[in-house]
């Protein structure tokens, strides 16, 4: 098709091969290009699936794009590319069955490793002193992401931990320079026993992030979150009783609100400026909602400041559901049973939450409520 640049062009293709051991590789690609702007995308996806006596399943993922817009005073170029690799290895067949037999191994190892690399490079011309010198926008930047990690998987418990870091630079007197770094910690268990009708979930995480002093007027200051969960679900095996249990906490630094008040006449109004003082300058101690309909005509608004504040939140739920017919006798043996279509049975199902936000600096005291 025709466009006010001039003549555009678009490709797109996609190929999958598939192995009849139903391991699989797709790749697909797209292309653009105009007479001012180019760019191109590439991803493969590579799969192997569970086998029969070959252990657990595997994956690779990459993803690569480049887009440029080139010109004589200003040029734009990004290129961006993420992956994430999985090689699991299963170690030792089921003790109840022989080698070889599709048996599921008794426990798997899965290393893992995701990455991710971007580089924005927005370059502006300019003259100087007869000279044209090419310098970096504030646009531009880069940044690399790695995180390796590691998961076990046993017939009923399952570990996974991670650590990652990222790094970001951005443009400081026409260069890139380092602007700040962060650390990702993770930490998971999950536990199903056998035969108890109990499974949770836990999981915890650490992030960090340190900023360069040449950033701290520009970005956001640095910070430290700290967030866990925990998910508890219970139940008997002939449906009684059923339950979970579940507590988050999550600590982080928020910014502090500040109040403002914005003329907006009197149709959307809902304060009146009372000058106590005489000096002609608003401030926040003069304002006061309006008495009558109409006469406001000033907006309060709540914005975010410069100043941040930890906050901590904490909350704590549980939930039961309990099923028994009104007959008495045994609820549970009578529901295991099954009552008749005309039995009259009930559900009496409980639900408590505790919630908590605090600016305490000791989040630790708030963890266990």
């Amino acid at each position: 098709p025709q466009t006010p640049a001039g003549r555009e062009w678009l490709g797109s293709g996609n190929l999958k091969i598939a192995h009849r051991d139903s391991s699989s590789l797709e790749l697909a690609a797209q292309s653009l290009s105009r007479a001012d702007e180019n760019g191109y995308r590439f991803k493969a996806d590579l799969l192997r699936p569970p086998r029969v006596g070959a252990g657990p399943a595997g994956s690779m993922t990459g993803d690569l794009s480049r887009f440029s817009r080139p010109g004589r005073s200003a040029s734009y170029r990004r290129e961006w590319f993420e992956g994430r690799v999985e090689l699991p290895l299963g170690l030792g067949q089921s003790e109840t069955a022989p080698q070889g037999s599709g048996a599921r191994p008794r426990s798997v190892i899965r290393p893992g490793l995701e990455w991710e690399l971007e580089h924005v490079e927005d370059s502006r011309l300019a003259e100087a002193s007869g000279l044209f010198t090419d310098s970096l926008a504030s646009g531009s930047l880069r940044h690399r992401e790695l995180t390796p990690s590691m998961l076990l998987e046993f017939p009923s418990l399952t570990l996974s931990g991670g650590w990652g870091i990222r790094t970001t630079d951005r443009a400081l007197g026409g260069v890139l320079t380092r602007a700040s770094q962060s650390t990702l910690h993770t930490f998971g268990l999950n536990w199903t026993p056998e035969h108890i009708g109990l499974r949770t979930e836990n999981r915890f995480t650490l992030l960090s992030r340190d900023l360069a002093p040449a950033f701290a007027a520009t970005l956001p200051r640095p910070s430290r979150t700290v967030s866990a969960r925990s998910l508890t679900q219970y139940g008997s095996p002939d449906a009684f009783l059923e339950g979970s249990l579940s507590w988050e906490a999550a600590n982080e630094l928020t910014p502090v609100y500040q109040e403002v008040y914005l003329f907006t006449g009197p149709e959307i109004g809902t304060h009146v400026w009372e000058d106590l003082n005489g000096d002609g300058v608003p401030t926040i101690d003069e304002f006061f909602p309006e008495i009558v309909e109409g006469e406001g005509v000033y907006a309060r608004q709540l914005v975010p400041s410069d100043q941040v504040r930890p906050v901590t939140d904490v909350e704590l739920r549980w939930t039961q559901t309990l099923r028994t017919p009104r007959g008495g006798g045994n609820a549970g043996t009578a529901w295991k049973a099954g009552a008749g279509p005309g039995a009259d049975e009930w559900e009496w199902r409980t639900d408590f939450r505790l919630s908590e936000t605090s600016l305490t600096a000791d989040p630790a005291s708030l963890y266990l409520l």
